[in-house]
């Protein structure tokens, strides 16, 4: 009798009691809350980061690829019609700018018939899809004047929430909002490109870049106004270029 109590007993001291369980169960949904809330902070930060890397990339392709299209702007004096420069300062849209350039930069697989030299027209405009972006058109650079031919537009950069373009002149040196001038070409151009946040904890970029044109001075000799001897290339910026947003300029 006593050793049927004794092994009773023992079989009672080995089970978990209610209390017991419960205080377990708190304790590992207190643990995997800990461990859930630091590897969900940690996945945030990772993709914040690779977010951020992305967009940076992306800017650097953009803005590679308008020096790459203007530092290889031509001109022909007999043509002007055909390959002159058009800028305008469209009121509430930003800048439009008309060129034809050597370079193959942004072609599309689908206009490799346009290689060599082709008119490229850059601007602020909607997608398909209604949403504000820097677009970009290819055409012919010969056959048609300018502003006649007819214009295929593609998305250059979605992230582009401002495109401003100055122009300045090697006569005088001044910096212009618009460029008319067909007979000839600016000394350099300013791109002023103001991404927009990757997120909401970032704030918009904005990047500058000066871009001499080497032709320019080939596109005055042929009007028969060359800059005067030593006037030099200011690589100074007026005072009232226009600026917004958080400054990441790349001179």
């Amino acid at each position: 009798m006593m050793r049927r109590m004794t092994h009773r007993g023992q079989r009672t001291r080995r089970a978990f009691s209610l209390l017991e369980i419960l205080l377990a169960v708190t304790i590992m949904a207190l643990v995997m809350t800990v461990v859930y809330g630091t590897w969900n902070t940690v996945f945030m930060a990772w993709k914040r980061s690779q977010d951020v890397t992305e967009s940076l990339h992306r800017q650097r392709v953009v803005m590679e690829t308008l020096v790459e299209l203007t530092s290889s702007a031509v001109y022909f004096g007999g043509d002007a019609e055909t390959y002159g420069m058009r800028g305008d300062d469209n009121s509430g849209m930003g800048s439009e700018i008309s060129f034809v350039t050597a370079s193959d930069a942004a072609l599309p697989p689908s206009e490799a018939e346009l290689r060599g030299l082709r008119r490229v027209t850059l601007k602020l405009d909607q997608d398909d899809e209604g949403q504000l972006c820097l677009a970009m058109s290819n055409d012919l650079a010969t056959g048609l004047p300018l502003g006649e031919s007819e214009e295929t537009w593609h998305t250059l950069s979605r992230d582009v929430s401002e495109f401003v373009v100055r122009y300045q002149d090697a006569r005088d040196q001044s910096w212009y909002d618009s460029w008319r001038e067909d007979l000839t070409l600016p000394m350099a151009i300013e791109y002023t490109v103001m991404f927009s946040a990757p997120d909401e904890k970032s704030s918009p970029l904005t990047l500058v870049r000066r871009v001499e044109l080497v032709t320019a001075d080939y596109a005055l000799r042929n009007k028969g106004k060359r800059p005067e001897a030593g006037s030099g290339t200011s690589t100074n910026t007026p005072s009232g270029a226009p600026r917004s947003g958080n400054q990441g300029g790349e001179q």
